[in-house]
C-alpha cells in the first residue's frame, strides 16, 4: 500500500517513511479478511472516525498563524500550498509536506484547507533536495525561503489551475473505508470544477470556500458555522411539517438527499450567513413512475427590476401578488424564500408581516440593500441604482482566473468567433479541455479564441464594477422598445443576431439578445424579425402594468432604426419579399393593425439596442450605454 501511494502522490522519496505510518493508520481502521471488527475497534472498543480522512498527497493549504509571519511578510501569502502526508501524533491535526520550504519541511498544524487535486498537479515537486529537515526555529534564514516558495508558487499558479482536477474514490476504496458514506464523492469530467479556486488566491485571501458535502464541511475550519447551519435547517424543516415520517409503499423509488452548502453575502461581498440546504436527489426520479412534470415558480427578474421601480405587476407572474384597497397598493414579491414587500403605509407593511410570522419563520431585514445579488441605493426619492459589483469581483476565481486588468469594451470591434473558419489544431484542442467554462457554441470545435474572448469579457467587467442602473420615472414617455438586428452575423449558417431594450417610463427593465432562428434574405428581413422578437416581450409586460394601473391602455412605441421595415409592418398584404419571412413572425404586423402601438424611426446612433448586437468601438459604446440608462456616479 505504502509504494502504491508515493508512486500515486509523486512526492520526493525520502517521505517513504510517512507514507509507511499513514498507511499502517488505514490498515488499522480498514475490515480486514479473517475478521468482522477492525484492529482499532478491537483495541479501543469503538469504531474508527474517518471524517478527516485525505488522499496521501492531496494539495492543501496550511494557513500561517499571524504570529509567525514577519512584518516583511505580512503583504504575502497567509497560507502555503502542500501535502497531505499523514496524521499527527502530538495534536489533533495533520502532518503538512510543504515543497520548496527548505530540506524536508513537515509542519503540524489543524488549520487547513483541502484542496480538490493532488500537489504534484499543482506545483512542480523536486526529489533532488535531500537537505536535513529544518529544526522548525524561525531563522532569516527559513523567512526568505519561506518568501521565495510563496513566490514560487504565485508564479507558477497560472499554469497550476488549468492542472486542477477533481478527484474521486473507487469503489474499492469506498469499501475499505467501512461504508462510510460521507468519504464517496461523484465521477466528474477530468475539467477544472465549477468552484475551484487558484491554490495561489487561497493563499493570498484565506477565502471561505463552499464545501461540496458533509465529509469536506468537517474538514474545513469554518466546521462550527457550517453545522450550526445544518441544524438550523433541520429545526426550520421540522418547524415547517415539511415532512413526516411513513412507511414506503412496495416498490416505491426512495429518493436520497444532499446536502447544499451556501454562503449568503451582503451588498459588499462580506459573509452575512453560512446557509445550509437539504435537498432530495431528484436526478434519481424515474420519468412517469415519480414525476410527470416538474415546477417551481420565482418572480420573472423583469418583474423584479419593475417591483424597484415602483410600479405595480401581478397578472403575468405567479409569485407577484397586490391588493387594492382604501389604504393604497401593497405588493409582494417571492423569489423561492425572499420576499419583497412594498406599500406606502409603513404600518401595513408591519401588520403582513405579523401575519406571515404567525405561519412561518420570518425574518425582517428592513428596507433591502441587495436582493439577488444585486445592489440597491436609494440616493433620493424616486430615484433607484442597481449595481452587481461584489458578483463582478467574485467572477474571475469562481471561473478559476487570476485578478484581471480593465478594458473599455467588451469584445475588440470585427472580433470573429465562427466555428467554421478553421478548425482548431491539436494544441488548442488539448488546452481547451482545462478551461472550466465556455459558450455551448464552440464544444464541437473548441477554439484558444473563444476562450481568450470570454476572458476579454471578464476584464470589461472588471472595469464596469462601479457602473450603475438608474431606475427613474417619467411618466409621460409609456412603454418604449428599441430594437436592433445584424444582418447574417454569423458565417457559418448566415443567421442574424436579434436584440431589443424595453424602456417603462423612461427607466429599461427588460432587454436580450438572441440569434435568430431562420435566415433573413436581407437586413429589412432581419430587422422585420428583430422587432418581432422585442414585441413579444413587450406585450407581455404591457399587460402586466395595465393591470397594475388598472388603466385600460398603455402606449407603447417601437423603435426601429431601419425605414423599409418600418414600412413593410405597416403595409397591408404580404409582397414578394414578406413572404421570404415565415408566418410567425408576423404577430407585430397585427398589433399595429389593432392599433395597440406606434412606429417611430430612431437613428442608429441613438439606438441603445444596437449595444446588444455588435461589437462596437469606445466611444459608440460609451453613448450606447448611457442610452440604455448606465451611469457611473449618482446623478
Amino acid at each position: 500500500m505504502a509504494a502504491a501511494m508515493m508512486i500515486e502522490s509523486s512526492l520526493p522519496h525520502y517521505l517513504w517513511e510517512e507514507a509507511l505510518q499513514h498507511a499502517a493508520y488505514i490498515r488499522n481502521r480498514v475490515l480486514p479478511k479473517t475478521s468482522p471488527v477492525t484492529p482499532h475497534e478491537r483495541i479501543f472498543n469503538a469504531k474508527p472516525d474517518l471524517t478527516r480522512l485525505l488522499i496521501f498527497g492531496q494539495a492543501l493549504v496550511m494557513r500561517i498563524p499571524d504570529q509567525a509571519r514577519r512584518k516583511h511578510l505580512r503583504f504575502y501569502g497567509r497560507g502555503s500550498i502542500g501535502a497531505f502526508v499523514g496524521f499527527s501524533e502530538e495534536i489533533k491535526g495533520y502532518k503538512v509536506y510543504i515543497p520548496g520550504a527548505g530540506g524536508r519541511s513537515i509542519k503540524e498544524t489543524a488549520d487547513i484547507t483541502p484542496l480538490d487535486t493532488m500537489l504534484h498537479e499543482t506545483v512542480e515537486l523536486n526529489d533532488a533536495d535531500d537537505t536535513p529537515p529544518d529544526g522548525g526555529g524561525a531563522s532569516p534564514s527559513e523567512e526568505n525561503e519561506h518568501h521565495a516558495g510563496l513566490t514560487e508558487v504565485v508564479h507558477r499558479d497560472a499554469q497550476a489551475r488549468r492542472r486542477l482536477r477533481d478527484t474521486t474514490l473507487t469503489p474499492q476504496e469506498v469499501a475499505a473505508i467501512n461504508g462510510t458514506s460521507d468519504l464517496t464523492r461523484r465521477r466528474r469530467s477530468e475539467r477544472i470544477s465549477a468552484r475551484a479556486l487558484t491554490p495561489a488566491f487561497l493563499c493570498f485571501t484565506g477565502i471561505i470556500r463552499e464545501p461540496l458535502n458533509i465529509a469536506e464541511a468537517r474538514r474545513s475550519v469554518q466546521w462550527p458555522q457550517w453545522k450550526r447551519a445544518m441544524e438550523a435547517e433541520i429545526a426550520a424543516l421540522k418547524a415547517n411539517d415539511t415532512f413526516e415520517l411513513v412507511d414506503p409503499p412496495l416498490g416505491a423509488n426512495i429518493l436520497a438527499n444532499t446536502v447544499q452548502f451556501r454562503l449568503k453575502t451582503g451588498p459588499d461581498g462580506d459573509i452575512t450567513q453560512f446557509k445550509a440546504r437539504v435537498c432530495a436527489r431528484g436526478d434519481r426520479q424515474l420519468y412517469l413512475l415519480d414525476y410527470v412534470e416538474t415546477h417551481a415558480p420565482v418572480a420573472d427578474l423583469v418583474c423584479v427590476r419593475i417591483f424597484h421601480y415602483g410600479l405595480r405587476p401581478t397578472a403575468g407572474d405567479a409569485c407577484l401578488y397586490y391588493l387594492h384597497n382604501r389604504d393604497g397598493l401593497l405588493l409582494v414579491c417571492l423569489y423561492v424564500d425572499d420576499l419583497l414587500i412594498a406599500h406606502k403605509n409603513a404600518n401595513i407593511v408591519k401588520n403582513l408581516m405579523e401575519a406571515l410570522k404567525k405561519k412561518f419563520q420570518v425574518k425582517n431585514l428592513g428596507t433591502p440593500s441587495q436582493f439577488l445579488g444585486t445592489r440597491i441605493e436609494r440616493p433620493r426619492a424616486g430615484t433607484i441604482l442597481l449595481s452587481q459589483r461584489a458578483y463582478i469581483d467574485e467572477l474571475p476565481f469562481r471561473f478559476a482566473m487570476d485578478p484581471v486588468r480593465p478594458v473599455s469594451t467588451p469584445m475588440v470591434p470585427k472580433t470573429r468567433l465562427d466555428s467554421l473558419s478553421s478548425k482548431p489544431s491539436s494544441d488548442e484542442l488539448k488546452f481547451m479541455t482545462t478551461v472550466p467554462y465556455r459558450s455551448p457554441r464552440h464544444t464541437a470545435a473548441p477554439r484558444k479564441e473563444a476562450w481568450d474572448s470570454a476572458k476579454f469579457l471578464m476584464r470589461y467587467l472588471s472595469g464596469t464594477r462601479d457602473v450603475k442602473l438608474k431606475l427613474e420615472p417619467k411618466l409621460s414617455e409609456g412603454l418604449r422598445l428599441a430594437t436592433d438586428a445584424d444582418w447574417a452575423n454569423d458565417l457559418e449558417d448566415r443567421k442574424s443576431v436579434s436584440g431589443f431594450v424595453l424602456f417603462l417610463f423612461g427607466a429599461p427593465v427588460a432587454w436580450g439578445t438572441t440569434k435568430q432562428t431562420v435566415v433573413a434574405h436581407s437586413s429589412t428581413a432581419a430587422e422585420f424579425i428583430a422587432a418581432n422578437d422585442g414585441m413579444q416581450q413587450a406585450e407581455w409586460i404591457k399587460l402586466v402594468v395595465e393591470e397594475i394601473l388598472r388603466q385600460s391602455k398603455i402606449d407603447l412605441t417601437l423603435l426601429v432604426d431601419s425605414q423599409p421595415a418600418i414600412k413593410r409592418i405597416q403595409k397591408e398584404g404580404s409582397s414578394g419579399a414578406q413572404k421570404a419571412v415565415d408566418i410567425r413572425f408576423h404577430a407585430i404586423k397585427d398589433a399595429w393593425r389593432q392599433g395597440g402601438m406606434t412606429m417611430e424611426y430612431l437613428p442608429t446612433h441613438r439606438n441603445p439596442a444596437d449595444l446588444l448586437t455588435k461589437a462596437l468601438s469606445r466611444p459608440e459604446l460609451a453613448n450606447k450605454r448611457s442610452l440604455c440608462g448606465l451611469i457611473t456616479h449618482t446623478s
